[in-house]
């Protein structure tokens, strides 16, 4: 035991190392978030999994997808342009979340919207 201690400490500080320390980040999957859970993400930006079920359009500046969800609530997306040309059927992104109530009114029904602003991907 002796001798690999003494083999650490004569290994140089400014050796390369094999690896790097990482810390976990979490995800969450937009398309299975509930609204209490949302609603406790609100305002903080964290990393998402997004699966968008249409073609991206720009509004306000940003390329906007509707993304798949489990439940009744809509999911948008805001990514930041430019974006890229095509993107996978699932990504990473990490964005703002706000929890949104839509009122009803002139043939639309009450709706809440999950929707991540200022997204930018992230690997």
């Amino acid at each position: 035991m002796l001798p690999l201690l003494l083999l650490i400490a004569a290994i140089p500080a400014d050796h390369p190392r094999t690896h790097e320390r990482t810390a976990t980040v979490e995800v969450h999957v937009l398309a299975v978030l509930t609204e209490a859970e949302a609603k406790q993400l609100q305002g903080r930006r964290v990393r998402f999994l997004a699966e968008p079920c249409n073609n991206a359009f720009t509004q306000d500046g940003f390329l906007m997808y509707e993304c798949h969800g489990m439940d009744m609530a809509s999911r948008t997306l805001y990514l930041f342009p430019p974006g890229p040309e095509s993107l996978p059927e699932r990504f990473k992104v990490e964005a703002e979340l706000e929890v949104i109530h839509h009122r009803g009114g002139k043939g639309m029904q009450v709706f809440t919207e999950l929707r991540l602003t200022r997204a930018r991907l992230v690997k």
